[in-house]
């Protein structure tokens, strides 16, 4: 190994940990920018509010579809060459919206969707592949970046309205961040494609695994984990863990505009609970990985029942008491929605140890996860708007969509149980393991 070798791992380390943390921060202010504009949209394309509302509802939808198709890519667009696709995709969809007109609105949403649904599975991949000693830490850290990502979304638009005067064109400059994180991307992809001879050096002892494009397998199509009940469970779990952040982005400042208050005001608590949600993201698996210590079972299950606790308290607390501590029930919400989100991921990749499998298993959480998130903010609508205007005259109305969720955590606290670490270690096999068996069955 020559000494500048050493110099080059370091470096394509930080590049990419900046891609990963970059990448995160890209995957949802193109979710949420439109919310605080949707007024403005529907005047300037001549339709109602109610039809925009499909602009995150939509999303959602695709992130699902996209992760269960993303076993279809070709095995040359896996991992690396995978992200760089997804971001310039992702870009190209955010400079359409440019353009204040339907078509190209959906057609950005469509493709958008689609290109966050295929990058939303490779980068935990990444991790995995290069960060393995220190999984726990840096997924918490990439689920706190991408509910950051949502926050800024959210926060940063309405300002973004005072020195821009068409709405389509704020949502267009989100397109401008993706640009380093794309360069970036293609700037690995390149390197990743060069053969090497030897395996490149960790940064440090066990945080990297490896660099070379063996390494980085495409993800295998999702066969063995459809067919385990335990994965079943992951999925449901994970769906309605979002379908509670869908309804909340979605509803929780319209509920308390029907008490009195403001719109700047009902749109801090869903500032507040982001923040709390990156937080929780953050905290959580690391206290969870640092409390297992060298543990070979470690067990997630005491953690992930904090932060539906967390969940449990907030949505029953909407329900009957909504005017009790507005700001306290936010950051519950954000405590037990970003906790239970990144646990649950975590949970997904430890699962195996093969690269492959945890991608199968990957693919159908978050695919099936996600189209299941998307049913809860399509529920009321029909029932809650009429035209542009809400009917609903008070937000104790909203009460039984916020026990529905309340009831749906209990459900996820249930199989809760089901995720403890015995009998884990006979399904961790490695894809060598995996092949060598499919040789032996034939």
């Amino acid at each position: 190994m020559t000494l500048q070798q050493p110099y080059l791992t370091r470096l394509k380390a930080v590049a990419l940990l900046l891609l990963l943390f970059g990448g995160a921060l890209a995957l949802r202010p193109f979710l949420t920018s439109p919310g605080p504009l949707l007024a403005q949209l529907s005047s300037e394309l001549g339709i109602e509010v109610q039809a925009l509302g499909w602009l995150t509802s939509m999303p959602m939808l695709l992130m699902g579809v996209g992760a269960l198709t993303a076993s279809w890519l070709p095995k040359r667009l896996s991992s690396l060459p995978g992200v760089a696709l997804s971001l310039g995709l992702l870009t190209l969809a955010l400079v359409l919206r440019a353009r204040v007109t339907m078509p190209l609105l959906w057609l950005s949403t469509l493709l958008a969707g689609l290109a966050v649904a295929w990058m939303q599975l490779q980068l935990p991949g990444l991790i995995k592949q290069h960060f393995a000693g220190h999984l726990p830490v840096l997924m918490g850290g990439y689920s706190a970046l991408l509910m950051g990502g949502g926050a800024l979304g959210a926060g940063v638009t309405p300002w973004l309205m005072t020195l821009f005067s068409e709405g389509a064109s704020v949502l267009a400059l989100w397109a401008l961040p993706c640009i380093p994180v794309l360069l970036l991307a293609l700037w690995l992809a390149r390197r990743d494609s060069q053969p090497t001879v030897s395996r490149v050096a960790p940064l440090t002892e066990g945080s990297i695994v490896s660099t070379s494009g063996e390494d980085n397998p495409a993800p295998a199509k999702p066969s063995l984990s459809w067919r385990r009940a335990k994965a079943w469970s992951l999925l449901l779990s994970f769906g309605l863990i979002n379908g509670g952040y869908a309804s909340l982005v979605a509803w929780l400042p319209l509920s308390y505009q029907k008490l009195g208050m403001s719109q700047l005001a009902s749109g801090r608590l869903v500032a507040l609970m982001a923040l709390a949600q990156m937080f929780s993201a953050l905290t959580l698996p690391l206290l969870a990985g640092r409390f297992a210590g060298k543990q070979a079972k470690a067990d997630r299950r005491p953690w992930l029942w904090l932060a539906l606790i967390a969940q449990l308290v907030g949505f029953m607390a909407l329900a009957l008491w909504p005017q009790g501590a507005p700001v306290l029930w936010s950051l519950l919400l954000g405590v037990g929605l970003g906790g239970s989100f990144s646990l649950t991921l975590l949970l997904v990749h430890e699962e195996y140890r093969g690269a492959e499998q945890t991608a199968s298993l990957s693919a159908m959480v978050q695919g099936g996860g996600f189209l299941l998130a998307a049913l809860p903010p399509l529920i009321l609508p029909p029932l809650l708007l009429d035209g542009a205007a809400p009917v609903m005259q008070s937000s104790t109305d909203f009460a039984p969509l916020w026990l529905l969720h309340w009831l749906f955590v209990l459900v996820v606290t249930v199989l809760c149980f089901g995720f403890g670490p015995s009998g884990l270690p006979a399904r961790r096999v490695t894809d060598e393991q995996q092949r060598v068996s499919k040789v032996h069955a034939q």
